[in-house]
């Protein structure tokens, strides 16, 4: 059962993470979200995360972020949906992600989130009936990631053909 934690101006002082905690962690993470391909529909939409956010160039992942509203409450619903995320650190008053503490370790999903509306709505589905503050207004030229980076080759190959013609 998923439970909104009210938002408090104060972050908790966290000790930092070792970097053998980190790795441990991180294992642990991606074993139990590779299992639940196998049982969990939402876990589609955490590698969907995880590729996008590690293999696509700012400028594409970030294409909806000026159409982005508002900002994380830190609830950590959406560290709790297929595994609750052993970075994250809880109690009654406050939510708190222990990675940040080291952040050259931060999950590039984690620093992008939600990057378009499918991930939001991903996550919406999940924690329903909270919800997440987050909303899109308004869309990019190409909203969709295989029209952004037809677009980027297009003019890619725009640019390489114009230094041809100068030569």
């Amino acid at each position: 059962m998923l439970v909104q934690i009210e938002r408090r101006d104060a972050v908790p002082n966290l000790p930092p993470l070792t970097e053998r905690e980190i790795a441990l962690k991180k294992v642990y993470v991606g074993l139990r979200k590779v299992g639940g391909l196998f049982y969990s529909g939402h876990a589609y939409g955490t590698l969907r995360r995880w590729v996008w956010s590690t293999l696509l160039p700012e400028r594409i992942l970030n294409r909806w972020r000026p159409y982005r509203q508002g900002e994380c409450n830190r609830c950590g619903m959406c560290c709790k949906i297929v595994l609750h995320c052993p970075f994250l650190q809880e109690d009654d008053q406050q939510t708190a992600c222990r990675i940040y503490t080291s952040t050259r370790h931060v999950p590039p999903p984690c620093l992008s989130y939600p990057f378009d509306p499918a991930d939001l709505a991903d996550v919406q589905r999940a924690i329903a009936p909270a919800i997440c503050p987050f909303t899109f207004t308004g869309q990019p030229e190409y909203p969709t990631i295989g029209g952004a980076l037809k677009a980027e080759l297009r003019q890619g190959i725009a640019r390489q053909l114009a230094r041809i013609r100068q030569s």
